[in-house]
């Protein structure tokens, strides 16, 4: 494991799906993966050796056969066991797929399952299932894909216990339809100046009040909320697009480029070029050691052996 800096940077890391751009498989065989964090819900099934997974201070440890639930937006590091590598099988739900289903606002709380648990051999085997149907060649793979996926979702959410934002004190209570009206204002307009009395004409209340609402409802104020938003577009401008980082700016409703790289700087520990550069380099199967991360990610063949071999051991 890397040696440990007072102010250790998180990565947000850009996630290649297939399927739609809905869900993405691989196998990865890791000593250690450095912090970071994606939208998406991630599955984790330990193949063979021990891991923590290491997040906002707490440690998860799997032993060969434990299965993991990293929650959306959560910054994790991976870091194998006894100076050995670990292989686990990745399920990565997308946040596009979490909307389509209404999960998006989802939080697991158990988020491990041991291989002495009952509920083991079941998602075990949908795991499996969704991963040979993601490397499937047969033209309707991908719709059993998605219903694999879908069992699985229907699965832990039957049988371990989760919570929704809407559930949590203050968060978006479902009586206070004026945090969701401005919050889905915010969405269609943060790429242009809004100003708080322009929201606040919208929900028919008084700028100081939706301003102390919505902080107390959301957790954040609405400037960083419309920050978050433009980072979030511009990231993903970034990833699939070869716009300029000029362009990409004031896309996303930066006011100016100087303003853009400190949200960069302050969110991930990078200017918007040094992510750009990074980004393409990683997502890639075969050794990665770049940005301090030790891992192989495994090919479609090397993935498909690998639940070959699992299976015929049971």
């Amino acid at each position: 494991m890397p040696e440990e800096t007072e102010t250790q940077r998180v990565e947000h890391e850009n996630i290649a799906y297939g399927t739609n751009g809905l869900i993405r498989c691989f196998a990865n065989r890791f000593s250690y993966r450095k912090p970071h964090v994606h939208r998406s819900i991630e599955l984790m099934y330990v193949c063979k050796g021990e891991a923590d997974v290491i997040s906002k201070g707490f440690t998860l440890s799997l032993k060969e056969g434990d299965f993991a639930i990293i929650n959306s937006s959560t910054p994790h590091e991976l870091i194998s066991l006894y100076s050995q590598s670990c292989t686990a099988l990745f399920v990565q739900l997308s946040r596009n797929l979490l909307d389509i289903l209404g999960l998006s606002m989802t939080i697991f709380d158990d988020i491990t399952v041991s291989r002495e648990s009952p509920l083991m051999e079941n998602i075990k085997s949908l795991l499996f299932e969704l991963t040979e149907c993601f490397f499937g060649s047969e033209q309707f793979d991908y719709l059993i894909c998605l219903s694999k996926a879908s069992l699985l979702l229907n699965l832990l959410l039957t049988n371990l216990s989760f919570h929704t934002i809407d559930d949590q004190s203050g968060r978006m209570k479902s009586a206070d339809e004026r945090i969701k009206k401005t919050c889905k204002y915010l969405d269609a307009n943060y790429n242009r100046k809004v100003s708080l009395e322009e929201l606040s004409k919208q929900v028919y209340v008084s700028p100081q009040y939706l301003s102390s609402l919505f902080s107390e409802a959301m957790g954040m104020t609405i400037r960083e909320y419309i920050q978050k938003a433009r980072f979030d577009h511009a990231l993903h401008l970034i990833d699939y697009t070869d716009e300029s980082l000029i362009d990409i700016c004031f896309d996303a409703g930066f006011s100016d480029y100087k303003y853009m790289e400190k949200c960069f700087l302050k969110i991930l520990g990078c200017t918007p070029n040094e992510y750009r550069q990074y980004s393409k380099t990683i997502e890639k199967p075969g050794s990665v050691q770049n940005k301090n991360n030790e891992e192989y990610i495994f090919s479609r063949e090397e993935t498909l052996s690998l639940i070959k071999e699992i299976k015929s051991k049971e």
